[in-house]
């Protein structure tokens, strides 16, 4: 077996000294440095670059998964200003976000658009309470046009956020509607306005 090595130049980019002994069935370098294994075996350097970029991808999924959303505040000491935040927002992006109040008032469905008016902040807006104080009442803020994922927000009775949830490929209305919907069936009124 001692017979078939050879001692030949090192050739590898790796530089591991003026020689190496191979097999001259092989003709591959005996490597004592892994990074220089893998740089000659491509079945491990593709390995390799896998692993990494499964990793990279599994963590930079979630991170990304809704892009450029709105988080909601509020509301303010006044109790009527709410705040609403981008998150993820560049500085370069340009948004023109828009939302309406969804509600369950004595028995009716209620929509009110949200009047939403940018600050000296880029990415934080603000809008005040224009719908009734009474009743059951859900937010849906978009920072764009759909598909631009959505942020319903629940509100307790005293107009504080309650919950918050993300919607990736909905503007909100279905969500809103449900969710009234049970509100309403608990509550044992009868929607006739479809909602």
């Amino acid at each position: 077996m001692y017979s078939r090595l050879k001692t030949v130049p090192n050739t590898c980019p790796m530089s591991l000294g003026p020689a190496t002994l191979v097999a001259s069935d092989q003709l591959k370098p005996l490597m004592r440095d892994s990074r220089a294994r893998r740089y000659l075996n491509p079945e491990a350097t593709m390995k390799t670059v896998l692993t990494a970029l499964a990793l990279l991808v599994s963590t930079l999924a979630p991170a990304h998964a809704g892009g450029v959303h709105a988080t909601v505040e509020g509301p303010d000491r006044d109790g009527d200003t709410y705040t609403v935040r981008a998150v993820a927002c560049s500085p370069e992006l340009a948004m023109e976000p828009w939302g309406y109040a969804e509600g369950l008032v004595e028995g009716k469905h209620q929509s009110v658009l949200l009047r939403i008016q940018p600050t000296a902040e880029h990415g934080v807006y603000t809008f005040q309470r224009t719908w009734a104080k009474g009743g059951d009442w859900m937010l849906r803020v978009n920072l764009g046009a759909p598909p631009a994922p959505a942020t319903v927000v629940t509100l307790s009775r005293d107009g504080a956020v309650k919950s918050s949830q993300l919607h990736l490929k909905s503007d909100g209305t279905s969500e809103c509607g449900r969710a009234l919907a049970k509100l309403a069936k608990r509550q044992g009124i009868k929607l006739d306005d479809g909602c």
